[in-house]
């Protein structure tokens, strides 16, 4: 009966090893296509299912307990195109590595942006804002002093702090 028993025992554990041996993982890391820079939180998602990560400091990523198939994977950052990578083998207990390579998006439309003084306030060249104001703004600016004069700008935060009277603005 002893030995009956330590058999079945056996039979189960090889089973249940084999069972939750069949999940596979991926990681790589996502960087920029031209500069190969890495890309700091960037969110990789595996499409049809709720698995997904998102990029550490040094733009790696890791998404575990994958059933073996082949899967499509979208990588998204605001700033960049959102790809989507298909045909990628995932394997019964092995580590998939996966290196994704993401392409900056340029604005190039301004349709629905409206500019209540017919400024110019974004610059299509430009992934990152950037504003000059010149004196022919700020004479069509039905403002005239310079914390209302700054506070137009998109991105800019004014603190008062104790200066109630905001001659000296502080600007982040």
């Amino acid at each position: 009966m002893r030995d009956k028993l330590l058999l079945l025992l056996t039979i189960l554990l090889i089973f249940c090893a084999a069972v939750l041996a069949q999940k596979g993982s991926i990681k790589g890391v996502v960087t920029d296509s031209k500069t190969g820079e890495a890309i700091i939180g960037a969110t990789v998602r595996v499409v049809g299912t709720n698995f997904g990560n998102q990029t550490d400091a040094d733009g790696q990523y890791r998404i575990q307990n994958l059933e073996p198939g082949v899967y499509e994977f979208q990588v998204a950052y605001i700033g960049y195109k959102t790809m989507v990578f298909k045909n990628i083998k995932i394997l019964s207990d092995e580590i998939t590595i996966h290196n994704f390579q993401i392409e900056m998006e340029y604005l190039t439309s301004c349709d629905g942006i409206v500019d209540y003084w017919g400024l110019n306030l974004i610059n299509r060249r430009e992934p990152a804002t950037s504003h000059i104001i010149t004196q022919e703004d700020i004479r069509s600016i039905p403002a005239r002093s310079t914390s209302s004069i700054i506070g137009i700008v998109g991105g800019v935060t004014q603190l008062s702090g104790m200066n109630t009277q905001m001659t000296n603005p502080i600007i982040h």
